[in-house]
């Protein structure tokens, strides 16, 4: 819930910067209901950076429960698995040798964290109606200039 005024920031703002593209503008002209305008062309382009925001809320999630775990502050290692926990408990064995005991649980936060943000950038790059295809495949270039050859 502390997240909430964040998203509606966002899609205010990307909504009073859609509605004044041209786009907007000739839908009027060319007689389309203000129902169809709002949800068909300003709505679609305003929501397409929330999956981007969310799956970064939730990367900084993960980061502060092992920044916390590995503080003691977390949740209790007993009842379930904790990466900060279990880095904190590493940091120990690196006194002694034990070096590779930080790699997993590191390793974890790390992928887990990227994953995360990865996922968000590609649903972000789903949701973008620019970047759709309109009509079915377009045609790609040959590789040819359609002059002489060089050779």
């Amino acid at each position: 819930m502390a997240f909430v005024p964040q998203y509606f920031r966002v899609v205010r703002a990307e909504v009073i910067r859609v509605k004044a593209e041209p786009f907007v503008d000739a839908a009027r002209v060319i007689g389309t209901g203000t129902w169809r305008i709002m949800f068909r062309h300003v709505l679609r382009n305003s929501v397409r950076t929330l999956p981007l925001i969310f799956t970064i809320n939730a990367s900084e999630a993960i980061l502060t429960l092992a920044g916390l775990g590995f503080l003691g502050f977390g949740i209790e290692p007993n009842s379930a698995a904790e990466w900060g926990y279990d880095l904190n408990r590493a940091v120990a064995d690196v006194t002694s040798g034990l070096w590779w005991t930080a790699i997993p649980p590191g390793l974890a936060i790390v992928l887990t964290v990227l994953g995360t943000t990865l996922l968000g950038e590609s649903l972000t790059d789903l949701a973008d109606p620019r970047l759709r295809r309109r009509g079915g495949p377009t045609a790609t270039a040959t590789g040819t200039d359609g002059g002489a050859d060089d050779d």
